[in-house]
This record gives structure tokens, sequence and C-alpha cells, in this order.
């Protein structure tokens, strides 16, 4: 029987798309900021807009992006950790926010202490503990 010119256009189509659904998936992660999406951009060399409609899967195929998909899935894993220590460090902020801390002067003198020395040292440690592992996090942006 004579090759199906209809089934091999049919296959090529089939693997395109299959191919380009990874990076689908990462580049719809709402963690993705715009200076992830620069990266993108520059990174496939065409400077694209996801919102507008006539942007389809065939425009994503068209761009060649299976090609890059491998640092695509980085970036949309590094936004999702980005994110995540925002989060806690907003969690870090509130909470010290919340806390009160009532010195009280010491000997008539200009010097204060905090009379509840090991509660205040106590809670210090872990959030300094806290800070100082996220800070180490290796999904912080450079500043």
């Amino acid at each position: 029987m004579p090759p199906n010119p209809v089934l091999e256009k049919v296959k090529t189509l089939v693997y395109e798309f299959k191919d380009t659904i990874p990076v689908v998936t990462a580049l719809r992660n709402p963690a993705l900021t715009q200076a992830h999406w620069r990266q993108i951009k520059e990174m496939i060399g065409y400077d694209f807009d996801i919102s507008e409609p006539d942007f389809t899967l065939q425009s994503l195929i068209d761009l060649d992006v299976q090609v890059h998909q491998a640092r695509i899935q980085e970036l949309s894993t590094q936004a999702t950790q980005e994110e995540m220590l925002e989060q806690e460090f907003g969690k870090i902020k509130k909470k010290w926010l919340q806390e009160q801390l009532n010195f009280q002067s010491y000997k008539e003198d200009v010097r204060f202490y905090y009379p509840n020395n090991r509660r205040a040292k106590r809670r210090c440690s872990f959030w300094c503990r806290s800070t100082s592992c996220t800070r180490c996090s290796t999904s912080v942006w450079p500043t």
C-alpha cells in the first residue's frame, strides 16, 4: 500500500502539539512576572503578547518554542519559588509589625533594656533564622 500523505501530515501535527504542551503549561504559570516574560521573549527572539486574541497555540508552534522548553520550564519553576519567598517575607514582616517591644529606661540613663529578655531573644533568634534561610535561597532575583 502506498504511503498516505494525510497520515504523515497528521502525525507531524500531533508530534508538534505534543512537544509544545509542556511549554504551554509553563507559560500559563500565574507567578510569571514582567521580568520573566522579558527573559522568555529574549530567549525566543520575538516580542509577543499572549493576551492578544490572535495569539494561538499555532503561534507558539510557529515560534518554535519547544526548542527552549527546558529553559522556559526552569523560569516557570523559578517564578513559583520566588512567589513563595515573597509570601514568606510577607509573613515575617507581618509578624514583626505585630510584635510589641516595650523598652524601659535603665537607671535614669539614656540606655534602654527589654525587660522580658528570654522571650525577646527566643523570638529574635527564630525570625533571624527564618530571614537568613529565605535570603539564602537560590530563587531570589538579584537586585
